[in-house]
C-alpha cells in the first residue's frame, strides 16, 4: 500500500491541496441551526482559505440558500436531516432547487416541535 492511500490525523496544507484538488468542508452549520457564525462570515473564512463549504444545517436550509447567492464562493448545496430514530443524516444536492423542492417535500411537513427535534421520518 503506498502512502499516498493512507489515512493521515494531522493538519493539511490547504495550498498544496487546492494546487491540486478542489477543497471542500462539507458538514458546515451556520446560525441559522446551531453554528456560530452567519452566512456572511462562513463565506468570507471560506474565501481566505480558498476552500468551498456545503452549507449543512440541522432540518434548515436558509443558510444553504444565502451561501448558494455568494457567487465567489464554491457552495454545495445540503441539510443534516434529523431522523425520527435521532440519527443525523447528511444530504446533499447538485442544485440549490433540488435542495429547496427536498425540504419542502419532506422535510418541512414533518418538522418536529423545535428547529434541533428529529422531524417525523425514518432515517430509511
Amino acid at each position: 500500500m503506498s502512502n499516498s492511500h493512507r489515512i493521515v490525523f494531522e493538519t493539511p496544507d490547504l495550498s498544496t491541496l487546492n494546487d491540486h484538488f478542489t477543497v471542500v468542508d462539507m458538514h458546515f452549520h451556520s446560525q441559522h441551526s446551531d453554528g456560530a457564525d452567519d452566512v456572511a462570515c462562513i463565506a468570507q473564512r471560506a474565501r481566505e482559505l480558498g476552500i468551498g463549504v456545503a452549507m449543512t444545517d440541522h432540518n434548515a436550509i436558509d443558510g444553504a440558500v444565502e451561501l448558494d447567492a455568494y457567487d465567489d464562493v464554491l457552495s454545495i448545496p445540503g441539510i443534516e436531516v434529523t431522523s425520527r430514530e435521532g440519527a443525523h443524516v447528511l444530504v446533499y444536492f447538485y442544485e440549490i432547487d433540488d435542495l429547496k423542492a427536498f425540504y419542502g417535500d419532506y422535510v418541512e411537513p414533518n418538522m418536529g416541535p423545535t428547529l434541533m427535534s428529529s422531524i417525523g421520518l425514518d432515517v430509511e
